[in-house]
């Protein structure tokens, strides 16, 4: 067992992050849906998809100490470190925003791991940390770690033509929206799928 993990809305939770970034710039009213979506839907209904790609790359870049850890993302790695299970962090990330400000979001991302002590209470290695610029590189990227099991929030890629087949897919789906096979609400569900799996 050799497992892939996403970092984006996988292991990082953005709840109220975009949000928090669009009010604190003045790009939306206070009286909006919270979410993400919500703040998506705002810029895209008035006609703001610009602002809504910088304020993706601002959230990604210097709001990132905004974001925390998904719960259970810790029992999910203590598990992967006490029974010897290597796992990576495969993440479609470029290296700076499409438009807007040049933020360096591989280092907004590693510092984040570095600020919630992913590279001290766990045996991850920032060797272990990969960013691809597109889906493809990433699927690439997974195929060639070896990765029996990939856990991902966004089914798109999760169905993309690229991914590999002989890896299984686990859609992490907090809003059970999935039309996956093996989705789960919490990564607690994940880690007693593995638990399963591994015994």
């Amino acid at each position: 067992m050799i497992i892939g993990i996403d970092f984006d809305n996988t292991i990082v939770d953005y709840t109220g992050v975009f949000f928090q970034a669009a009010r604190q710039s003045d790009l939306i009213p206070e009286n909006i849906d919270q979410s993400k979506s919500g703040v998506k839907s705002y810029f895209i209904n008035n006609d703001r998809e610009r602002d809504w790609t910088i304020l993706q790359g601002k959230v990604y870049g210097t709001c990132m100490n905004l974001a925390k850890p998904y719960t259970g993302i810790d029992a999910l790695f203590q598990f992967f470190d006490a029974n010897a299970i290597p796992y990576f962090i495969v993440s479609h990330k470029t290296k700076h925003p499409i438009i807007g400000p040049p933020h360096n979001l591989h280092a907004a991302a590693t510092s984040f791991l570095e600020k919630n002590l992913f590279f001290s209470r766990f045996q991850l290695s920032k060797e272990q940390v990969y960013f691809e610029p597109n889906m493809e590189s990433k699927s690439s990227r997974i195929e060639r770690l070896g990765c029996t099991h990939f856990i991902d929030d966004l089914e798109k890629f999760l169905c993309h033509e690229s991914f590999p087949t002989s890896c299984k897919k686990l859609h992490f789906d907090p809003g059970q929206k999935s039309r996956q096979k093996l989705s789960f609400a919490s990564h607690a569900e994940i880690l007693n799928y593995i638990k399963d799996s591994h015994e």
